[in-house]
């Protein structure tokens, strides 16, 4: 009996056999897709507001030759290109409204907060819920391929980087600082460049106001790299998106790989105890890397919606560059 078992083990093709190594990493890329599917549905409309609002003309309150829209709580806001149903037509004024008092209008006394919740208010009253949901098509469908090639490639890289310093978890050496920005950050350099037509497309489905059905996704496309420049129009703004992405990527990895040397091993602390470890390192180095790129993420969003613009008006395909923007 023992005979014909071990018959049976060696004759296990060798294709059918994943290391542990292989296990781990097919789990953390189906989860990642998995989780970024259930992310996009919670936070997308977020990212919507994000947006719509980037691409508003940078016109602060009180110095604005542009229409406005008022709101209720006296809060007006530039009308952006995005929006065509903002105009006089629609109860827009030439002039800034004054906010009523103790409505804070500058970022510092949390302007941008009442300039989130006014945006979200013109988008439910202007295209109803489903205007928070546009560009999600694109987000779901680029979440395979992106974490597909992100985690690989982010694994393999932190592993060959390990190899060759020398350096183990837990150890201060300077390798051990440099091996999670360079994996994280040439991991991401290669995921955004592939994806980068998906992640135009969403931001320009994401700042369009159309009451008209949605065209299907891969019809837009078509539609884009129609144009003068060719299949270069779906890569327009891949300048400030790698801008962003890239080094969001190596801040990140940097803070949670430092973070999880000063955790307790997982054999001492519960599953719960560890997910809520996990989720606090994952904020904090989020956040972190937030702070440092999202001047990035604003040049990409107007230097995307802005050629829209240019090309509605002009049929001009002649790309806005980044130093134009700023």
């Amino acid at each position: 009996m023992a005979e014909l078992e071990m018959k049976a083990e060696s004759s296990t093709p060798a294709a059918f056999v994943f290391s542990t190594e292989t296990q781990v990493l097919a789990a953390r890329i189906v989860s990642s897709i998995v989780g970024s599917g259930i992310t996009a549905l919670a936070v997308h409309p977020l990212e919507v507001i994000k947006v719509k609002t980037q691409s508003t003309a940078a016109t602060p309150f009180g110095n604005s030759s542009s229409s406005t829209k008022r709101f209720r709580g006296g809060v007006s806001i530039p009308c952006p290109h995005v929006m065509p149903n903002c105009s006089k037509k629609s109860g827009a004024s030439s002039s800034v409204t004054r906010p009523r008092r103790g409505m804070a209008t500058t970022a510092a006394h949390g302007g941008e907060v009442a300039r989130t919740v006014s945006m979200a208010r013109y988008i439910l009253r202007t295209e109803g819920y489903t205007g928070l949901y546009r560009g999600l098509q694109p987000t779901l469908v680029m979440a395979f391929p992106s974490n597909v090639v992100y985690y690989t490639l982010y694994d393999g890289m932190a592993e060959h980087f390990r190899r060759e310093s020398g350096a183990s978890s837990g150890n201060n050496s300077a390798a051990s600082w440099w091996n999670p920005l360079l994996a994280g950050g040439g991991a991401r350099l290669v995921s955004s460049t592939v994806t980068a037509p998906l992640e135009f497309l969403r931001t320009i489905q994401a700042a369009s106001s159309s009451r008209r059905a949605p065209t299907s996704m891969w019809l837009q496309l078509w539609k884009l790299s129609s144009q003068e420049q060719g299949l270069s129009t779906l890569f327009r703004g891949i300048g400030p998106t790698l801008a962003r992405d890239v080094p969001f990527s190596a801040i990140y990895w940097l803070c949670v790989e430092k973070l999880r040397e000063h955790q307790l091993p997982s054999s001492m602390s519960s599953p719960m105890a560890q997910l809520a470890t996990d989720f606090t390192h994952g904020t904090i180095a989020g956040m972190m890397g937030a702070i440092f790129t999202t001047p990035a993420d604003v040049v990409k969003t107007r230097m995307q919606t802005m050629q829209l613009k240019a090309a509605s008006k002009t049929k001009s395909t002649k790309a806005h560059s980044a130093w134009s923007v700023l």
